[in-house]
């Protein structure tokens, strides 16, 4: 007996499910599996897996039943169109060359701890299990770059700055503190104490030029002790205007 076609819906549905499977960051957004303690697989091989399944998705849409509802067809439309672009940026390589400062397959690894729940020992066990598994999903990211480069698929030259420098330097500086040692190794800009306070007007004062007569990014003298957050609105206008 043939097999009854799917609706739109349905077919969406299951294409969500075979991605949770396959992709770990997803099901952890969408809530699924809370135990699950994989990461992603970034591998070349796990990238055309994911791809595999939009093309088994797309297959389906071909042979779904005829429907005269608007939403299953608008189902059908937007899911194919979304696959098949997805399916072009594959093809294309794109994987291959994802090095960049943001919205990259290792902000993936990083950020699907924020969404884990850990509420219960069994949660947090699976927290651990994860980041034990963050190892092997690196080796993997670094087996497609890899393999990028062999086929000529570079990432702009710019991209892989790395903008941790203008992240950690006040941890160390704390960390300093805290031991007793002076921050003193630390390069670039100074940054502000927590007792900087922003002039009267709102405006920060004009920054003086450097020795290569671009500004230098200042913080006003400290003067009545001020919250951690104002110091941190006057120390981000200064930075912009010093990048300008």
């Amino acid at each position: 007996m043939p097999e009854t076609p799917k609706s739109p819906r349905r077919i969406a549905d299951d294409h969500v499910v075979r991605v949770a499977a396959l992709d770990p960051a997803t099901s952890t957004r969408l809530g699924l599996h809370p135990e699950d303690d994989r990461q992603p697989d970034l591998s070349p091989d796990g990238f055309e897996a994911l791809a595999e399944v939009a093309r088994q998705t797309l297959t389906a849409l071909d042979t779904t039943a005829l429907v005269d509802d608007p939403a299953e067809l608008d189902c059908a439309r937007l899911l194919r169109e979304r696959l098949t672009a997805e399916l072009a940026v594959h093809e294309a390589g794109d994987h291959y060359r994802q090095l960049r400062n943001v919205n990259s397959p290792l902000h993936k690894v990083r950020g699907v701890f924020t969404m884990m729940p850990t509420d219960t020992a069994e949660q947090w066990a699976a927290v651990a299990g994860r980041l034990r598994n963050v190892p092997g999903a690196l080796h993997g990211y670094r087996a497609t770059l890899a393999e990028g480069i062999g086929r000529g698929l570079l990432s702009a030259p710019g991209r892989p700055a790395p903008p941790s420098p203008n992240w950690t330097p006040g941890r160390g500086e704390r960390a300093a503190a805290r031991a007793g040692s002076p921050a003193s190794s630390r390069t670039g800009p100074p940054r502000c104490a927590p007792n900087w306070t922003p002039p009267p007007n709102g405006r920060p004062p004009p920054l003086p030029p450097s020795a290569t007569g671009s500004p230098t990014p200042t913080c006003p003298p400290p003067t009545a002790p001020r919250t951690p957050s104002a110091a941190s609105t006057t120390c981000a206008a200064h930075a912009r205007r010093g990048s300008r």
